[in-house]
């Protein structure tokens, strides 16, 4: 597998940014239904993204989604929806 962030480096910033407003949007309709800590946090670090600082939200988000054990379905889903790649999960040795 590629490193996840060099190839967000190849994504269009305007593909980037439809991609994280997508990913609020969802975020927002998710807390007006259960709210969820989690969905807080990802909807804190994307929320206002603009096209100086898109690609280290996304490396934030990335990197909130990834460092937990235990990951939750829209943790997973948030991931893929601004990635575009599944989100792998870790095997237990």
């Amino acid at each position: 597998m590629d490193n996840i962030y060099l190839r967000m480096t190849n994504m269009p910033i305007g593909e980037m940014l439809g991609r994280i407003q997508a990913a609020v949007v969802y975020l927002a309709d998710c807390a007006s239904t259960c709210p969820s800590s989690a969905d807080n946090v990802m909807k804190n670090i994307l929320d206002g993204a603009g096209k100086v600082d898109a690609y280290g939200r996304v490396c934030a988000l990335i990197g909130y989604v990834t460092g937990g054990i235990y990951r939750t379905d829209n943790q997973k889903l948030v991931y893929e929806m601004v990635t575009g790649e599944k989100l792998e999960e870790t095997k237990k040795a």
